[in-house]
């Protein structure tokens, strides 16, 4: 995923890195938990980057040191009254709903952080 300081639609921004086509991005991320967990877009503060995280069951695979900016609910409570077995689908609504300027808040605050 590219890496950027701003929350937007422009390249380099997170909403951007989040909605491209690569498999390193929340979508793949989300849709491809195996069993029920999390895709976590966030922001890795070593590197200065963005990185996409899977978070599995309530097991202890959390990010090392990473600040989650959204996170998207891939358990199948969230969506098996609507979508069934068709996460995909759940996954695509998800983007609606993301409160963009809340995200750009929590990114703002903990690029500033890092110094």
């Amino acid at each position: 995923m590219r890496e950027g300081r701003t929350v937007s639609g422009d390249p380099g921004g997170l909403e951007w890195a989040c909605r491209t086509g690569s498999q390193e991005n929340p979508r793949a991320a989300t849709s491809g938990v195996q069993g029920s967990g999390w895709g976590v877009p966030a922001y890795e503060p070593l590197g200065g980057r963005l990185v996409v995280e899977q978070v599995y069951d309530h097991h202890g695979d959390v990010g090392m040191n990473t600040t989650p900016l959204p996170v998207f609910d891939a358990w199948e409570h969230a969506y098996y009254l609507h979508y069934r077995n068709v996460r995909p689908d759940y996954v695509e609504k998800l983007w609606g709903p993301v409160n963009w300027e809340d995200v750009a808040r929590r990114f703002a605050d903990v690029t500033s952080q890092a110094g």
